[in-house]
């Protein structure tokens, strides 16, 4: 499976493109807010010659979500995942994204109402779902396990992990959710972030204050 990272809007959410050798593609948190960036995005795929099957979200905070109204709407096929419990955060979505400066979205609905343990399959890939709530209610992690990779989110960054003082935070599930589903995986997955640079299990285990 190929990865491409894209860095979109003010607070510099990563959007990753999973794109399966048969030309399937999932969109994780489409962070697009303007025009711009909505055609870079539309620029990057049809220039891969992609068939966008999914639009996945790693939790509805405002910042990850800015591109699923455009998207929904340009590859209205691509099943819209989350899991259920976004529902709170993506209803309140317009009203924290107003403090950031992000204009106001029609929301899609969620097609799929994704659960600890599902499999997602696209192409020939599938993606583990793995419930890691703490940043946020509903936040999932996505696990590639035949290549080893983990789409976390805003759960674990490099040398961090994401906040716990918003609405629905909590450090004390944040630190269980690492503890339980991420702090178990092989030591040579690598971790692609919400933000920031990728990083691998054993490093975090070694210099992550939160492991």
């Amino acid at each position: 499976m190929r990865t491409i990272t894209l860095v979109f809007n003010r607070i510099s959410v990563n959007t990753y493109l999973l794109l399966s050798e048969d030309g399937k593609c999932a969109v994780i948190d489409p962070g697009c807010s303007d025009s711009t960036e909505e055609n870079r995005l539309a620029q990057q795929l049809d220039g891969l010659g992609a068939e966008v099957t999914h639009i996945l979200l790693t939790h509805a905070h405002a910042d990850h979500i800015q591109g699923c109204e455009w998207m929904k709407k340009r590859y209205p096929q691509a099943i819209f995942a989350a899991h259920a419990g976004c529902a709170k955060d993506y209803g309140m979505a317009n009203a924290y994204g107003s403090f950031f400066g992000f204009p106001e979205r029609k929301y899609p609905p969620i097609d799929q109402a994704l659960a600890d343990g599902d499999i997602l399959t696209f192409g020939k890939e599938r993606l583990h779902v793995l419930y890691t709530p703490g940043h946020a209610e509903g936040s999932v992690c996505y696990y590639h396990r035949e290549s080893g990779l983990l789409f976390s989110g805003d759960t674990l960054f490099c040398g961090s992990v994401g906040r716990t003082d918003l609405p629905g935070g909590s450090a004390e599930t944040l630190l269980r959710s690492i503890q339980t589903k991420i702090a178990c995986l092989p030591d040579t997955v690598t971790v692609y972030p919400g933000h920031g640079e990728p990083t691998q299990i054993g490093m975090e285990k070694r210099y992550n204050p939160y492991f």
